[in-house]
């Protein structure tokens, strides 16, 4: 049997430069999202010469993006968004949704917390369609207000 991959990972990280460590990173990450492909969506599995060059098309853009920043000496004000807590005996939900235009695909997840700040429960969902930023959290809310209830009615 060989090296396990941890091991091996350990044991060659220092030996590679940053730019193939990020490289092996990617790699990783979309054998990951491969298998999570195969398993809940049965889909086809892809050849090892279409991740590597997906893999590599994907840093390329990313790095262009990244070289396409906001120059240091442009100021953006950054919004003043803190958690506030409900009122005693009340809870929170707190939403948020992240879209994929092109794939017609929604991550909606909500958080509820009490007056405390402790966790009391979250959700995460896919959703198939393409909505609004506004629309897809009013989904969310939609959805943990289910949870909410639940809660409320259940203790």
């Amino acid at each position: 049997m060989g090296t396990p991959f941890p091991v091996w990972v350990n044991q060659n990280m220092g030996r590679i430069n940053k730019a193939q460590q990020c490289l092996l990173a990617v790699i990783c990450w979309e054998i990951w999202r491969q298998r999570n492909e195969k398993v809940w969506k049965n889909a086809a599995a892809i050849h090892n010469h279409q991740l590597i060059n997906k893999v590599k098309s994907f840093l390329c853009a990313w790095r262009k993006a990244k070289k396409q920043q906001i120059p240091p000496n442009h100021t953006t004000p950054i919004p003043d968004h803190k958690w506030r807590r409900p009122r005693v005996g009340m809870l929170k939900m707190n939403v948020d949704a992240a879209i994929n235009k092109h794939a017609a695909a929604m991550g909606l997840d909500n958080v509820i917390r009490d007056e405390e700040g402790a966790f009391v429960a979250t959700r995460g969902a896919q959703w198939r369609g393409n909505f609004t930023p506004r629309e897809a959290e009013a989904v969310s809310c939609h959805t943990g207000s289910f949870d909410l209830a639940e809660i409320s009615w259940y203790g």
